[in-house]
């Protein structure tokens, strides 16, 4: 929420400006804190500018995993700005570090938002691959079925048209995200949930959904995911 992004922001504030000599480490994931609350809140140009300063932080202790998750934090960015090749290239970056790091579970959302990418231009056997090995290398850790492709499962399915599928991956999400305060993920399943029944012709139910997840949207103060929520079903 705004609120606690502002309490965040705060914090990260207080690391970088505090006296004494600096902690690259700490510095890092101060930089990469603001640079996540930029993203989330549309501010692209700022969200770039503090992840290259993070990364300068990062690359002085040559800390794998921390500069993996700035790649994927940045593939990010240049995903929601509509550049998928630059977006590719450093979720690409990212997971090689994070592999190389021992870090697997965020290597796996690496080939998630890989998954998305595909899906959004409408390459369903590279998105499903990557989906897939996103699952395969979650469960290699421990992990069973983590939302996050799970999540996308649920479009993918509903433009493949097997909407038996996509409504199992929606309850399989639902159950993975009981008894967890993960609002990002739970709106982020009634979106595409409703992306489904909208192609499947059962509007209603469609509007329902899209209703809910704006709502959450709305209510966490992200932007990006009010804008793509209320996009649809027009978009489709």
């Amino acid at each position: 929420s705004k609120g606690d992004f502002e309490k965040s922001m705060a914090i990260y504030q207080d690391i970088i400006s505090a006296p004494g000599e600096e902690d690259p480490e700490s510095f890092a994931q101060a930089y990469m804190g603001i640079g996540y609350i930029n993203w989330r809140k549309a501010e692209f140009p700022r969200a770039l500018e503090m992840f290259s300063k993070s990364l300068q932080y990062a690359k002085v202790e040559n800390n794998l995993n921390t500069i993996g998750s700035l790649y994927i934090n940045i593939g990010n960015v240049f995903n929601h700005r509509g550049d998928m090749k630059k977006a590719l290239d450093y979720y690409m970056r990212g997971i090689r570090h994070l592999e190389s790091y021992g870090n697997i579970i965020e290597a796996a959302r690496g080939y998630s938002n890989i998954g998305g990418i595909y899906l959004q231009e409408g390459q369903l056997e590279d998105a499903e691959k990557n989906l897939d090995l996103s699952i395969q290398k979650a469960k290699e850790r421990g992990r069973q079925e983590p939302w996050w492709p799970m999540v996308l499962k649920i479009k993918l399915h509903a433009l493949k048209n097997d909407f038996r599928a996509s409504d199992d991956a929606f309850e399989r999400v639902s159950e993975d995200l009981k008894g967890r305060e993960d609002k990002v993920a739970l709106a982020s399943s009634f979106m595409y949930e409703g992306v489904s029944k909208t192609l499947e012709g059962k509007y209603e139910e469609a509007e329902t959904l899209l209703v809910r997840a704006i709502t959450i949207f709305e209510s966490l103060s992200i932007p990006l995911e009010i804008a793509r929520a209320k996009g649809y079903p027009g978009d489709l």
